[in-house]
């Protein structure tokens, strides 16, 4: 305690308080918006293939970007090509993708109540669930 008032008293409180108010803080930005857009047109982009308890969204080239399984209540997203994504570019986790991910679902496509989650294309079972794929 006696270093920091003899700094206050050589350097002067203003200048100390001027120092702490102006230096840069790292601070996460927030990147909600375009994450949205992304997840937005990454859906749009996709051609819509009906199953018995949902449908899938699937590009052009047959990959399969989404689940949407009502008897389950998930919504899966693939991780290659959008969780990693999202985890890499924005520097973001589970937890803030799940929850823009809820709000599309409830705001754009009218669906309350889907769990958003992850799976890894190409294995038998989704992660976390047991719907095949």
């Amino acid at each position: 305690m006696e270093k920091l008032e003899k700094l206050i008293d050589e350097i002067g409180i203003d200048k100390i308080q001027d120092y702490l108010s102006n230096r840069k803080v790292d601070r996460k930005v927030d990147h909600t918006k375009e994450i949205k857009e992304f997840l937005l047109n990454e859906i749009q982009s996709c051609k819509i293939k009906f199953y018995d308890e949902g449908y899938y969204l699937v590009k052009d080239d047959g990959y399969y970007m989404f689940k949407c399984n009502f008897k389950t209540g998930y919504f899966w997203y693939d991780y290659t090509k959008i969780y990693s994504i999202l985890i890499e570019k924005y520097k973001t986790n589970d937890i803030e993708i799940n929850d823009i991910i809820k709000g599309i679902l409830v705001e754009h496509l009218k669906y309350d109540g889907l769990t958003p989650s992850f799976f890894i294309y190409g294995l038998k079972y989704f992660i976390g669930g047991t719907s095949k794929i």
